[in-house]
């Protein structure tokens, strides 16, 4: 259908989230939680993301003998998903406060930005995969590269907010994940 599985575009945001193994996203929490807490929190959000982003993806395996309209169907169901989990993360980590670091605001407000870069981009992808042809190959081939461009530009973008987190960080947050239980979910 195109040049690469859009599971394996997806997969990319996987692997991302988990090269930071601590961080967290956008606004202006209120409040600064002990780093232990915040990481319980950080930690169980991914999860439950990459759990939704691999479960879902398990759905996007199409043959050419598929009904086009059912593969559009699949496909937006699968990035709206995706699009709520994320949106899920994003408040979730609003509402987890700042983790007492140094730089603890800034890391988290980064990290959530790299989240909110991954919803914007899923809402865009959404909206190209809704109007995907059904009636020509070429139209939908040619609608899922854009569709897997778009979610690319999220990647990158998730992908250098984590970097920048991971910079501001001097390795308290990842003390903290390796005291938390909740973080074995990440690591297995």
């Amino acid at each position: 259908m195109s040049r690469r599985p859009l599971a394996a575009v997806i997969a990319v945001a996987i692997a991302a989230s988990f090269s930071f193994a601590a961080a967290m996203p956008a606004a202006q929490p209120a409040k600064t939680v002990p780093a232990k807490k915040w990481a319980k929190t950080f930690c169980n959000s991914v999860a439950d993301w990459v759990e939704t982003v691999t479960e879902g993806a398990e759905d996007l395996d199409f043959t050419a003998e598929d009904d086009p309209a059912a593969i559009r169907a699949t496909l937006v169901a699968y990035i709206d998903d995706v699009t709520d989990e994320t949106k899920s993360v994003i408040k979730r980590l609003k509402r987890a406060g700042n983790p007492k670091v140094p730089k603890g605001k800034k890391i988290a407000k980064t990290v959530r930005k790299g989240f909110v870069a991954i919803r914007d981009t899923m809402e865009q992808a959404s909206e190209l995969a809704a109007v995907m042809p059904i009636d020509s190959a070429e139209g939908a081939d040619a609608v899922s590269v854009e569709i897997e461009d778009k979610i690319e530009e999220g990647v990158d973008e998730f992908e250098e907010a984590i970097a920048k987190a991971r910079r501001l960080d001097k390795g308290a947050i990842d003390k903290a994940m390796a005291k938390t239980k909740a973080c074995e979910r990440l690591t297995g």
